[in-house]
């Protein structure tokens, strides 16, 4: 189910038979699932239809998608293996553990960390190479924090907290729990951009506002930003195109790409449209971050 962010229910998917876990991609929306006892994992679009649906798992448990590039990780237990997917469902990693279960994707460098059942964690390179491998740990859990490539794991029959550094040493440990479960890690201010949208579905004499909300991290950087509209036709029109600006730490702003808004006439093309915007490094144009939001006009 997807739910609105005042809670109403947006979209309802069935078919399922053990819904293990979920993986929502900020960048466009799409939603990762555990198929468990279907020995499936299933890509889902925003309006809850299936896009891709990837079998030959066995009772997957978690999925972990990466919103940088779009590709998911799957831990496979009972085959004794972690799998990397692209956005099309094809596998491009497979790693052998043992009884791997939860794991966490960094958007940042693309590792990903995994539980490696029942007393380790380990870190994956993106193409899967093994780099970090933690012990001492009973029935993890493991959240990455993308800022800054720090580890928490929640060690849960002893107890206690743990955040690892990059390389895997232990930072600091906290007690004082009762069996602590999943973790989760707020990281902060991202180089970030995120499309706002004041709806997703739009008529005639309809009034849309399109916003950018650009964050930073705690270091200066320089940014190529672009933001758009694409229309069902796939033609496009820029909204802001900024070949080169300096984004001070812990930038956080809102930026209006349509000021006052834009009221639809009827005579606007039919159909799904996509509001997009990107951060890129000015000189080599790899993107920083990537946002897409889908709205439709209908007269």
């Amino acid at each position: 189910m997807k739910l609105s962010p005042n809670g109403s229910e947006m979209v309802r998917v069935g078919g399922f038979s053990i819904l293990r876990a979920v993986s929502v991609n900020p960048a466009d929306g799409t939603c990762w699932v555990v198929d468990h006892f279907h020995n499936q994992v299933v890509k889902l679009s925003p309006n809850g239809s299936e896009t891709v649906r990837v079998g030959g798992f066995d009772r997957p448990h978690s999925v972990a998608v990466n919103p940088t590039d779009g590709t998911c990780w799957v831990s496979d237990p009972w085959q004794d293996q972690v799998v990397k997917l692209s956005p099309e469902g094809s596998v491009t990693v497979r790693v052998k553990l043992d009884l791997p279960a939860g794991l966490s994707v960094n958007s940042s460098d693309g590792t990903c960390w995994v539980v490696d059942h029942p007393y380790q964690v380990v870190k994956l390179s993106p193409e899967g190479s093994e780099t970090v491998r933690v012990g001492g740990f009973f029935c993890p859990f493991v959240s990455v924090n993308p800022t800054d490539g720090t580890c928490w794991v929640g060690d849960f029959q002893h107890d206690q907290v743990v955040k690892l550094s990059p390389d895997g040493s232990e930072i600091f440990r906290v007690g004082g729990f009762d069996g602590p479960g999943p973790v989760s890690v707020n990281p902060g201010l991202p180089l970030a951009i995120e499309i706002k949208l004041n709806g997703i579905e739009f008529h005639t004499e309809d009034t849309i506002t399109i916003d950018a909300h650009v964050t930073n991290g705690k270091e200066e950087v320089d940014v190529e930003g672009k933001c758009w509209v694409r229309f069902p036709d796939d033609s496009l029109i820029s909204l802001l195109n900024v070949p080169k600006a300096t984004l001070p730490p812990e930038l956080d702003i809102i930026i209006p790409l349509l000021p006052g808004g834009y009221t639809f006439n009827g005579g606007e093309p039919e159909g799904e449209y996509k509001a997009g915007g990107r951060l890129a490094c000015p000189i080599t144009l790899d993107y920083f971050s990537t946002d897409i939001k889908p709205f439709t006009f209908t007269p």
